[in-house]
């Protein structure tokens, strides 16, 4: 019944290692095939999309490119001060 486990955890960790480094292998490709697409204006058109927020006198207005790029941000300082948090405690 051992044996039966470490192989499956064995199989199954090493499988999930080799997808996620051939998801990084092939991303610069896919998207080098999807700028020289003709459909390569459609990044554009989504990340010019305007977006805003109202709430009262308050109004922020941004681009789509710009609300992704500060939500990134966030969730990285955010972890990374959880990370920082964990090690000083």
């Amino acid at each position: 019944m051992q044996n039966h486990q470490n192989t499956f955890i064995t199989s199954f960790f090493s499988t999930r290692i080799c997808w996620r480094d051939s998801t990084f292998f092939y991303q610069p490709y896919l998207q080098l095939f999807w700028q020289t697409h003709f459909l390569n204006h459609t990044t554009n058109f989504f990340l010019t999309i305007p977006v805003e927020i109202r709430i009262g006198a308050l109004n922020i207005s941004k681009n789509l490119l710009l609300w992704i790029n500060d939500g990134l941000m966030a969730i990285f300082f955010f972890f990374g001060r959880l990370g920082v948090k964990t090690r000083v405690d």
